[in-house]
Parts: structure tokens; C-alpha cells; sequence
């Protein structure tokens, strides 16, 4: 390959260039491979994060946040799940940020959380840049949901996303954050790296089968390089060259599954037998928190209108996104509206579901 035709190549390759300046706003609390994140995602200007549980991700996304306010003298909106808002005004405190929650659409402080649902009661012109914590639900969203953060994200300057679940081989979720970072929308990712067996853009059923989506010859390498271009990803801090001590937890053998348990409430007894039983047989068990039904039993846990309800729905979910697979305590084949929507959810993002009852087809 000639000089020419390999400068063709990579002027192409579309790969993602740094929008951003570099930070002046590192803390002392900052570890080493915290501190590389934080200078890399704001020289970056758009780009993810995808660290593993454990590894300081907020504090990343605070320090970014706090950097970008700084230097652009606006904002900056953290947008977050539910259950997770008051979580992060937590942490911030703890280091000195100020941050708060807001849900009516005002601005109380330089760096303002706000969960998704909200999200439409602010204007994005009073912000500098916005954090998307727990991204990886944005591609769990219906697209009414997933639209709305998009368009809000569209115009700003500084983005940042940050998981701790992204699924690496999930290419539609890599895709979603790609077009939110205002990169290669998800559509034209497939099409450019991807085919599939019906030769065809469809991401859902079509015919009866679904899509597979598999890399054209040759494209799995510029792919990843891609992708490196707009996102650092990790899983303990050697992955970037760091050490790991005080972060890896030797157990002195394979790591348990992880197994959060969905079902209804009024399920408590069957539940807890189901907790002991996967438990007894090695599973690191995560069950419900709050028996409604039984424990709080003058709450009106039917109305989708009960901010309880959101509450402890959200927070569910959150559980998913920490365990292995779903485990769903469905008695007498009984599944309610919550649970359903928790097994969308765990599909979604890609943890295996089982039952305690087979579910009839």
C-alpha cells in the first residue's frame, strides 16, 4: 500500500478528534487512572467512559463536569436515573462540588442533576455540557424517550456518557452512544462495520428471525479503532497501564453469579425460598428491598402514578444492570406489569432471564 492511498484511507476512517482543551481542575482525590480518564474525556470534549463498578465513576463525572463550568463559565446538566439523583449530590458534597438536584427545570447550582424523565423541562441553551450517567439505559428507552435525549445533547458542546455496564459485544448499544456523543448515528454504524443474513438494515424481527449482525471482512480492527477514537474503556485500572493495587479483591476463586431476583411482592415467602435456595448453591443473591404488598401494606402500589413506585421500579433495574442474569419468581405463572417491564429491561441490556415457573409460549 502506497503513502497516497493509505492517507485516503485514514482521512475515511472517520475517526473521532478531540474537541475539548486540556483540565486544570485535578484533585489530590483523584487516583492516577481517574485522573488520566478525567484528562482524556475533557480534551476530548464528547466522548464515554465505560469503567467498571468500583472504580470511581461519579467522581470522574463530577470533576469533568466541574472542569468544563470552569472553563466555559455555564453549567453543566448530569442527567441520571431516578433513583440514582440525590446518590451523586452525595459524592459531590463529599468532594467539594457544588451540585444539586433539580426537577422543575431550574438551575440551583453550577453542576444541576436531574433524572432522564425530566429531562425535557430544562433548556439546553443554559447549559454548557451535559453528563449522561448510567448511559447504557439510553438505549433501553422507548424511542420517544431515547429521541427526546439525543436532540438534547445535539447542539452542546461537552459530552460526556459514562457506564458501568456497557456490553462490549452489544453493538446497537455502542451505536446509541455513538450518535448521542455526535458520532456515526447507530444506522450508519451498522452499515458501514456490519451485515447480517438478510442483508438488510433491520434491527428487529423481519420474517420471523432476527437480526444478526456480524462484521464485514476486514472491518472488525478499524471498528475497535473507532471506537477507541471517542471512548476509553475498562474493567480495573491496568487496562489503561495503571496498577491495580487496592482494586482487585482476590475471593481465592471464581467470582459468584450474581442473581437479582424480580417478581411480585406479594410473593415474599416464595422470594426469600428462592433467595436461601441460590444462595445455599453459591449464588450472590440480590433480592427486592421493599415487600409492598406485605410490609407496606396502606401504600397504593397500583397506580403508575406513585413516585414510590417510580422510585423503587428504577431502582430495581439499577439492580439489573449490577447482576449476571434475572431470576424471575413468577408463582403460579403469574407475571405483573412491574416484573414485565423489568424483563424488557434485563433483555434489553442483555442479561440472560430464567423463571421459577416456565412461562407459556
Amino acid at each position: 500500500m502506497n503513502d497516497n492511498y493509505a492517507a485516503f484511507l485514514a482521512g475515511r476512517a472517520q475517526y473521532a478528534d478531540g474537541s475539548g482543551f486540556d483540565a486544570d481542575f485535578l484533585p489530590n482525590y483523584l487516583f492516577d487512572f481517574q485522573r488520566a480518564l478525567v484528562q482524556w474525556a475533557v480534551r476530548q470534549g464528547r466522548g464515554a467512559v465505560f469503567a467498571d463498578c468500583g472504580l470511581g465513576k461519579t467522581v470522574v463525572e463530577l470533576v469533568w463536569a466541574e472542569n468544563i463550568r470552569r472553563r466555559a463559565g455555564k453549567p453543566v446538566l448530569i442527567v441520571t436515573p431516578l433513583a440514582v439523583a440525590h446518590q451523586i449530590q452525595r459524592e459531590a458534597d463529599k468532594f467539594g462540588i457544588d451540585a444539586e438536584v433539580s426537577r422543575d427545570g431550574s438551575v440551583p447550582a453550577p453542576i444541576t442533576i436531574t433524572n432522564y424523565e425530566q429531562l425535557e423541562k430544562f433548556d439546553r441553551n443554559r447549559f454548557a455540557g451535559v453528563v449522561c450517567d448510567e448511559s447504557s439505559a439510553i438505549k433501553a428507552f422507548d424511542g420517544k424517550r431515547r429521541a427526546i435525549v439525543t436532540e438534547f445533547l445535539r447542539t452542546l458542546p461537552y459530552r460526556l456518557l459514562a457506564t458501568a455496564t456497557a456490553a462490549p459485544n452489544d453493538y446497537i448499544e455502542l451505536g446509541t452512544s455513538s450518535e448521542a456523543l455526535g458520532q456515526l448515528g447507530h444506522m450508519d454504524m451498522l452499515n458501514r462495520f456490519f451485515v447480517n443474513d438478510q442483508r438488510t438494515s433491520a434491527t428487529n424481527r423481519m420474517r420471523g428471525q432476527v437480526a444478526k449482525w456480524r462484521f464485514k471482512g476486514h472491518a472488525e480492527a478499524p471498528f475497535w479503532r473507532w471506537i477507541a477514537s471517542w471512548a476509553r474503556a475498562m474493567r480495573k485500572p491496568s487496562d489503561l497501564g495503571f496498577d491495580d493495587g487496592g482494586f482487585i479483591l482476590d475471593f481465592g476463586g471464581p467470582r459468584p453469579t450474581i442473581t437479582v431476583l424480580c417478581g411480585s411482592t406479594r410473593f415474599k415467602d416464595e422470594i426469600n425460598q428462592v433467595n436461601a435456595r441460590l444462595t445455599l448453591e453459591g449464588q450472590l443473591v440480590i433480592s427486592l428491598g421493599v415487600f409492598g404488598h406485605t410490609d407496606m401494606s396502606d401504600q397504593d402500589w397500583t397506580t403508575d402514578g406513585s413516585d414510590r413506585k417510580r422510585l423503587l421500579d428504577d431502582l430495581h433495574k439499577r439492580k439489573i444492570d449490577l447482576a449476571d442474569e434475572v431470576y424471575v419468581v413468577n408463582s403460579n405463572g403469574y407475571i405483573g406489569d412491574s416484573t414485565r417491564s423489568e424483563i424488557e429491561y434485563a433483555r434489553k441490556v442483555g442479561k440472560p432471564v430464567r423463571y421459577l415457573t416456565e412461562p407459556a409460549l
